[in-house]
């Protein structure tokens, strides 16, 4: 995650880093000690539609927010 994305308030925060995880190319998220992919279909990971889910759900619950 690219410094820039953080600052300004949380809320901005928030939506910038979504914002960016969106438009990443997620195949290449590795885990903290690069031993694993985040994103796969193995145990040791998330499948990617389960990310695709989440993220799609996101967005409809923050912009659905009253």
């Amino acid at each position: 995650m690219p410094n820039e994305h953080f600052g300004g308030s949380y809320e901005e925060t928030l939506v910038a880093v979504i914002n960016w995880i969106i438009g990443a190319n997620r195949n290449d998220f590795v885990c903290a000690n690069e031993q694993y992919y985040l994103l796969r279909n193995s145990l040791e990971t998330w499948p990617p539609v389960n990310c695709e889910q989440f993220l799609t759900a996101l967005v409809q619950y923050w912009q659905n927010w009253s």
